[in-house]
């Protein structure tokens, strides 16, 4: 068990002006944006812990309760103990959640919310971290009990930047949630951060930051974890971070996943970008994988999300000594088309044929619309199917095997910092991450006993796992299947030959088809049926009922179906 206790939690506060709304996001209620608390909530004696079911086992011991507010993974309970207020509050895992955590607690105190500037008065909060943990030290036995007094912070793991002569801050940088990617610390000096404020980019030349990561990588690796997805993989490390750029903005709109822009501006300011994609990263990954590879006979592996241009610097996260996968986010902004899809799939294949390895396949994440609602229900059960007999990995974004649309979210009920940043311009990604539809008939079907993170709609009472099961024909069964068919015919087999195409003599642009092994794949992405010359067992079909005879088999509109030889 870990105990300790930290004081003095002024920092990381701008004392020079107020508060922008990007520095300091408030909800709908003028609750702190996290947490989801009021000042006058919490106590100035609070305990923190890890896990948010560990909240309750310590306010079982309070006398009485006077608040209980949960937000994700930050539980809070407050409460008093032998006539002393105390607040109890979960931080979840990593360092990342208990700054936000710390930063949150002090504006809770320290910041008038009505004006948006420091109080002239701070209060210092006694903060109790309870937790448990491993032997630390090898004399200390497990379950020892430690007491400590004192912290490490985190302060050298960031870099810091002086402002600019007249004051002004280091670069014009934009955030890619909006607003300014710096924030102003207590002595003058800035810190980067390219998304939230509450997210810090961390300084990679330093060595504390590499060991942190590799002992945190151990510490999954050692309870069993088979692998990791990294975020942004490609944001590691910048350069010529004192450089303006002369499009902030444009280059921040093209590197976001769920904002339209046109192609041509979009790819001609991505090769402009100073801090994403820099040599430095691959380094870093290179210690990575002789750390994974130390695991032994391990199925150890690593996925990059890496969003790149051009699309051949992706293959560089896999080559044999980095990662074992990188994402492929090309088809998440691919109209359906037959030549726009034919030009990804099959650029994809031979890329990453170039490093000996396979693509990655993904319709939809968790920062763009859902499939269902970008392409249509009937085109992306067809466009799902297609992708299934793709030679890779093909990776399905929660709630794409139900058919789920994006969500209707209210302005009052969004999270994203995205649309508290740009105070209300850009919607951002919430429709994306509504949570799935379980059982029942009504909202929140069975998510959630209390009220879910946000709303879901009665209208999905038809797409619940439970309703998709009991239906043959549903999209959950369609991926069920499909996944089975896949598994009993395609997995060995990774060659594709292209049967129609804009390149191989397709007559019909409404059609795209290829072979792999004894299994012919085509998709018709028309309004209209097409015949096809090809005889077969059909496998498989996303929708409609196909016609087969005298050698020929009738595909139905926005239709994929597979035919075995």
């Amino acid at each position: 068990m870990r105990i300790f206790t930290i004081k003095n939690t002024t920092a990381f506060l701008n004392y020079s002006m107020s508060l922008a709304s990007s520095e300091l996001i408030l909800n709908a209620d003028q609750s702190i944006y996290h947490l989801h608390l009021k000042p006058n909530e919490i106590s100035n004696n609070i305990i923190t812990v890890g896990d948010p079911d560990r909240v309750a086992e310590v306010s079982a011991h309070f006398d009485s309760i006077e608040l209980k507010k949960q937000k994700r993974e930050f539980v809070t309970h407050t409460g008093t103990y032998k006539n002393k207020r105390i607040s109890v509050i979960s931080t979840g895992i990593g360092t990342d959640n208990i700054d936000i955590v710390l930063n949150e607690l002090d504006a809770l105190v320290n910041i008038d919310f009505s004006h948006r500037v420091l109080k002239e008065k701070f209060t210092q909060l006694n903060i109790f971290r309870l937790g448990t943990s491993g032997a630390i030290q090898a004399n200390i036995p497990v379950d020892s009990i430690l007491i400590s007094e004192k912290a490490i912070g985190l302060d050298a793991l960031l870099h810091f930047y002086d402002a600019n002569p007249d004051g002004t801050l280091p670069n014009n940088w934009i955030s890619l949630f909006g607003g300014p990617s710096w924030t102003q610390v207590a002595d003058g000096q800035f810190y980067l951060h390219l998304f939230d404020s509450s997210q810090p980019d961390l300084n990679w030349e330093s060595p504390d930051v590499a060991a942190d990561f590799e002992t945190t990588l151990r510490f999954w690796l050692d309870l069993g974890v088979d692998g990791f997805r990294i975020d942004v993989a490609h944001g590691l490390v910048k350069e010529d971070v004192l450089k303006d750029h002369p499009d902030p903005q444009g280059l921040s709109d093209a590197l976001r996943l769920d904002m339209p822009m046109d192609p041509e501006k979009r790819y001609a300011l991505l090769p402009t970008v100073p801090f994403f994609d820099r040599q430095g990263v691959h380094e870093i990954y290179r210690k990575w994988r002789t750390l994974f590879d130390s695991y032994g006979d391990r199925d150890v592996m690593a996925v990059a999300e890496a969003w790149v241009h051009p699309p051949v610097n992706a293959t560089r996260y896999v080559r044999p000594d980095e990662l074992h996968q990188v994402f492929n986010f090309d088809l998440l902004d691919t109209p359906f088309i037959s030549s726009h899809l034919y030009d990804v799939m099959s650029r994809s294949i031979e890329l990453m044929k170039s490093v000996n390895t396979l693509p990655t396949w993904a319709l939809s994440n968790h920062d763009s619309p859902r499939i269902a609602s970008r392409v249509g229900e009937q085109q992306s059960r067809a466009l799902a199917l297609f992708v299934f007999g793709l030679p890779g990995s093909t990776y399905i974004y929660a709630g794409q095997e139900l058919g789920l649309p994006d969500g209707v979210i209210p302005d009052e009920s969004r999270q994203d910092p995205i649309y508290l940043r740009t105070q209300g311009l850009q919607k951002g990604r919430d429709g994306a991450r509504v949570p799935l539809p379980w059982n029942g008939d009504r909202a929140p079907f069975g998510f959630t006993s209390g009220t879910p993170w946000l709303p879901m709609q009665d209208g999905w009472k038809e797409l619940t796992v439970e309703k998709q099961l009991a239906e043959p024909k549903s999209s959950l069964n369609l991926y069920r299947n499909a996944l089975n068919l896949r598994a009993e015919h395609l997995v060995n087999n990774a060659e594709i030959e292209w049967l129609e195409s804009p390149l191989h003599g397709s007559k019909n642009p409404s059609l795209l088809a290829y072979r792999r092994g004894n299994v012919s794949i085509y998709m018709n992405l028309g309004e209209s049926l097409v015949e096809v010359e090809i005889t077969g067992k059909v496998l498989i079909v996303s929708a409609g009922t196909p016609d087969g005879r005298d050698g020929k088999i009738t595909i139905p509109a926005n239709s994929t179906l597979w035919v075995q030889h």
